[in-house]
């Protein structure tokens, strides 16, 4: 294989972009820029680099590479905002490489030095002037067992320099100011390593060990059910919240369970796709294996919390989402407060189906099983006691029993239990939605502390609120400010049925995408 296919299958293309680093430079910002441009953007040609021998044969082979691949050409100008100036550029080796291949003596030096530093020698930037007190040429000298070898293919196209030489007299070196603009060209990803990689991989392990494992309990892994299943499962529950069997039920009841399961053999679960993208920047050899690791553990990870949000956790973060079970009714009638953190909780709960934690459907009807196992009174009788827990405790059984509830004084007094047990761990209630998030932000994406502070101060805002449900029968009109926040609990949401979302790492790993079908 020649060079130049070899440069090709090994140098990453470059994203776009030039990023100005200052307006009014001098010769040794240029020489600064340069140094730092070569020692970041080394790793851009570290495959390519194997090509070359750390021996003199192997920077001449260099030497020569570089001579007829690349044209020289002074910079002539960027437009900045839209008008042409004279400036001066370095472009990295991607981009010199894939969108120029020519450039002046700083980006020659930058592709020659990033190479030669990955064959493993020392190189120094030489900046020197002929004829003037200033700056006006530089290069790059590799260090070979100690001794100088110049690298100035520059010196070779203008005046047939040979390799390894460079030109004579040097005169005293000055800075010179320039106004324009000193720019870098090839914006490219950090660099990510094996290591890096093996550690994201033990971080999301981490994330799904912490995870406690229902998969293999409490019925078994409901990922893998059918929707006829899962549905069965999920009345199995409810008949079990209220005293009752599957076994128990008349035989016609037991035939429509059948029949429905027969007639939905589809996935309860929209299957999830993990595609994780070969960051940039990294070497390919090794690396797939632990791509496929990290697509592995976050399955698993996103198995084991489905499955404990379903079987355990919707019976703690129910009552943060009481107001989902208003009938429209009682919604129409509600104050300001409450259709807004209606809205909110709606959002909320949207947003979880977009992660694949299940259907609205599916999530509501864990809460509704799991808060009557929790409370021993559903959530729509507890709203109904809420809105009328001044009446008389008769008139709050008829209500109870005309939202679907057993009726009665007696269930009347358990609803009143509940709102009160409720609100004295509204704390609580809350801790847990933010449990539920901080787990699937840590298998999902990274956020700062500022960020979960914000997100947990807007949960509290818009948590469910009882006593915002006093005395609204006939529409009571709203008694006081506003004081939800408008927070989005959420952000960065893709469109679709997936979530775009980085993994926690603070390395710059390529997004992960989560396509759901």
């Amino acid at each position: 294989m020649s060079n130049s296919a070899w440069a090709n299958r090994t140098i990453p293309r470059p994203t776009k972009g030039v990023r100005l680093v200052k307006e009014n430079y001098n010769l040794r910002d240029i020489a600064k820029l340069c140094h730092r441009a070569f020692l970041e953007d080394a790793w851009q040609v570290r495959a390519f680099s194997k090509a070359f021998p750390p021996t003199r044969a192997g920077l001449r082979a260099l030497f020569d590479f570089v001579d007829e691949n690349f044209e020289y050409v002074e910079d002539r100008g960027y437009t900045p905002r839209g008008k042409e100036v004279p400036v001066q550029a370095v472009q990295s080796p991607s981009a010199m490489w894939h969108t120029t291949r020519q450039g002046d003596c700083k980006s020659f030096t930058v592709f020659i030095a990033a190479t030669v530093h990955n064959m493993g020698l020392p190189v120094i930037l030489r900046l020197v002037g002929y004829g003037s007190k200033y700056e006006k040429h530089i290069y790059p000298v590799a260090l070979l067992n100690g001794q100088e070898i110049p690298l100035d293919v520059v010196y070779k196209k203008q005046q047939n320099g040979p390799f390894g030489s460079e030109k004579l007299p040097m005169d005293k070196i000055q800075d010179i100011v320039e106004k324009a603009g000193l720019y870098k060209v090839g914006k490219m990803a950090p660099q990510v390593t094996e290591a890096d990689l093996e550690a994201a991989l033990d971080n999301i392990n981490a994330v799904a060990d912490s995870i406690p494992n229902y998969v293999d309990a409490y019925d078994g892994d409901i990922t893998s059910m059918s929707a006829g299943e899962f549905d069965t499962w999920q009345l199995g529950r409810a008949l079990d919240a209220n005293g009752q069997s599957m076994r128990a039920l008349p035989a016609d009841a037991q035939q429509k369970v059948a029949r429905h399961i027969a007639n939905n053999r589809q996935a309860a679960f929209r299957p999830v796709k993990v595609a994780v993208p070969v960051p940039a920047g990294t070497e390919v050899s090794g690396v797939k294996d632990v791509l496929d690791k990290i697509a592995d553990a976050i399955k698993k990870a996103l198995k084991k919390f489905v499955n404990v949000f379903h079987k355990e956790d919707t019976k703690k973060i129910a009552p943060f989402f009481l107001y989902l079970f208003l009938t429209p009714a009682q919604l129409a009638k509600a104050r300001p407060q409450v259709r807004k953190r209606h809205a909110k909780q709606s959002a909320i709960l949207d947003n979880m189906v977009r992660k694949g934690l299940g259907s609205r459907s599916q999530i509501l009807a864990s809460m509704a099983t799991n808060f009557k196992k929790q409370y021993g009174v559903t959530p729509q009788v507890v709203l109904a006691t809420a809105i009328n827990r001044r009446k008389k405790m008769g008139a709050v059984g008829a209500e109870a029993a005309a939202e679907g509830g057993a009726g009665g004084t007696a269930e009347a007094q358990l609803a009143l239990k509940a709102i009160d047990t409720l609100d004295k761990n509204k704390e609580k209630i809350v801790e847990a939605v933010r449990k539920v998030w901080n787990i699937l932000k840590a298998i999902f994406k990274k956020k700062d502390k500022a960020d979960e502070a914000a997100e947990a101060d807007s949960n509290a805002a818009n948590a469910s609120d009882l006593s915002l449900l006093e005395n609204t029968e006939g529409g009571a009109a709203d008694t006081g400010a506003d004081t939800s926040t408008d927070t989005d609990t959420d952000t960065n949401e893709a469109s679709g049925a997936g979530s775009n979302m980085l993994l926690p790492l603070g390395i710059g790993l390529a997004a992960l995408y989560f396509i759901s079908k």
